[in-house]
């Protein structure tokens, strides 16, 4: 069967888009990533990440074309310098606004949650990323997202049900309470001291 593939800025990006992808085959489950592999395609890097339902065990494979100029982490190496989910200007195009709000309240809430000092300050900084990446799809005279910023049904309905989540200055006012990103790099690479663990292995 042919997979379509799916563009990516990062390799944070593709798993932190299984992290919102709910399971293929019965629809609740969570996506867990279980083995990855890459192939250079095209002067792009294809990633190739196999995947295992946590609920039902479907297995399942996702394909994501990332930038050139990308390489994947090893799974077992240790980072010391924080990654960018996203170093351009341009929003995801297969995350949107609804599941990066989501993901900057669960990696929040793991930030608060961790004892390890270091861990903290990574988490904390990929949940500020994905904040500033919820932002780069909104219009400047425009208080609510677009309607292409949502990608899903169930998005859509949380703007319809919930649109003072989704208000912009909202998200300009939650971000302004974080350092700035360069901040929170320069916390990080003071500690000296690798990531104890992989971020996309939160949950």
């Amino acid at each position: 069967m042919d997979i379509p593939s799916l563009q990516a800025h990062s390799v944070a990006e593709a798993h932190l888009y299984l992290m919102v992808t709910p399971c293929k085959l019965c629809g609740g489950g969570r996506t867990e990533c279980v083995g990855s592999r890459s192939e250079a395609s095209d002067e792009q890097l294809l990633l190739i990440l196999q995947t295992r339902c946590e609920g039902c065990g479907f297995d399942s494979e996702f394909r994501f074309h990332l930038p050139e100029s990308v390489s994947p982490a090893s799974e077992d190496g240790g980072e010391l310098s924080p990654a960018r989910i996203n170093p351009t200007a341009e929003p995801s195009r297969i995350i949107d606004v609804a599941q990066w709000l989501t993901l900057f309240r669960v990696i929040s809430e793991a930030a608060a949650a961790e004892a390890d000092a270091v861990e903290s300050r990574y988490l904390g900084h990929e949940a500020a990323q994905c904040l500033e990446e919820g932002l780069k799809f909104y219009d400047e005279d425009n208080d609510l997202p677009p309607p292409e910023a949502m990608f899903h049904e169930r998005s859509r309905q949380q703007l319809r049900d919930r649109p003072a989540l989704f208000a912009r200055p909202r998200l300009i006012g939650l971000r302004a309470r974080l350092p700035t990103l360069t901040q929170m790099e320069r916390r990080i690479q003071c500690t000296g001291h690798r990531r104890p663990r992989k971020w996309w292995k939160l949950w």
